[in-house]
């Protein structure tokens, strides 16, 4: 029994026929395959609950009386993916069960099947060797600004993969935040949108700030929002008007009824999660504000410039400039034009 194809067929994949499951088996050309994992060959089919079972049974006892082997005797995998040395540690890990192990394997695998062989050698020196874009560069033969395209290339792809894997919200809320502090960009354009719901309610964003204990815990609680609870914005805006006071009602009909719902949604869930934590005894701050401006004092001190320079005249350009790239970028994908002026 290949290895793979029984972690395969241990998952109990849902087919496209309703009630019915994939199962696959190893094969060569020959025996004309219609689903490949790198390398390798399969045939792809589909079977009742109780054809799965059976397969199931024997794919157990052919792997158990076949593969009799433990990790801790057991040499690394030789594979065209190096494993990292994380996964080294992992595989030799007596803690971890191998079922683990084996699933993350075939997981990591098929993911870097999506990329071409060249990103695929590119990015595994660099994640799994450390190694740098000259060395790589060296290695073959190409220059260092294709291997620094193709890494960025491939690490875009394993990006899509990873979000379309089955994760939770939050799962998928964290990945994306990763992504925007690694590239100050996200897939789809995807930063854009929310930086037009954050800009939607500018004027009340301060308070908001001061209830959470970074920019970046505010930012993540409004893009959860954003792709996750849109069904839920008509109940939260009627929910929240229901209790507000007069005083809150007046100003959300001054600065809010104009709106779109998804801005109107923001605020006032923003509104309904700064009363739940008063709720519970919690206090805001100046945290998420002091953060910024001691990471900015300790630039400033660097470059031997007041703050307020530092702010003015370094930071704020620096952030506009990469916002307003990115703004271009988005007018030109979506109407093929560029932005005027």
């Amino acid at each position: 029994m290949d290895k793979l194809a029984y972690h395969l067929n241990k998952k109990k994949k849902p087919a496209k026929t309703e009630g019915k499951f994939l199962y696959y088996y190893p094969c060569n050309s020959k025996g004309k395959p219609n689903f490949h994992i790198g390398d390798k060959k399969y045939i792809e089919i589909e079977v009742t609950g109780k054809e799965w079972e059976a397969l199931r049974e024997l794919d157990m006892f052919e792997y158990n009386n076949e593969h009799k082997a433990y990790r801790h005797k057991e040499s690394f995998p030789e594979n065209d993916e190096r494993l990292s040395r994380r996964e080294q540690k992992k595989w030799t890990d007596k803690n971890i069960p191998f079922s683990t192990i084996s699933n993350e394997r075939l997981d990591r695998i098929r993911v870097l099947g999506s990329l071409t062989p060249q990103e695929r050698t590119v990015y595994c020196c660099a994640i799994d060797d450390d190694m740098k874009q000259k060395e790589i560069a060296e290695e073959l033969g190409i220059t260092q600004g294709a291997v620094s395209a193709t890494f960025n290339r491939a690490r875009r792809k394993l990006d899509a993969f990873d979000l379309s894997a089955d994760n939770t919200p939050d799962d998928i809320v964290w990945k994306l935040w990763q992504i925007f502090m690694r590239d100050y960009e996200l897939p789809d354009f995807l930063d854009v949108e929310i930086e037009f719901v954050i800009r939607g309610i500018y004027g009340d964003l301060l308070p908001f700030i001061n209830w959470y204990y970074s920019i970046g815990e505010l930012c993540r609680y409004i893009l959860r929002y954003y792709l996750f609870d849109e069904d839920k914005i008509g109940a939260d805006i009627e929910a929240y008007l229901s209790s507000a006071y007069a005083q809150e009602q007046r100003h959300f009909k001054d600065c809010y009824s104009e709106q779109l719902p998804i801005i109107q949604g923001v605020y006032v869930r923003l509104c309904m999660e700064v009363k739940r934590r008063e709720t519970n005894r919690l206090t805001d701050s100046h945290k998420a504000v002091d953060s910024i401006y001691t990471a900015v004092s300790k630039i400033a001190k660097r470059l031997d410039v007041s703050v307020e320079d530092c702010l003015t005249q370094r930071l704020y350009p620096y952030i506009a400039a990469k916002r307003n790239k990115r703004l271009r970028e988005f007018y030109k994908y979506f109407s093929g034009k560029k932005l005027p002026k």
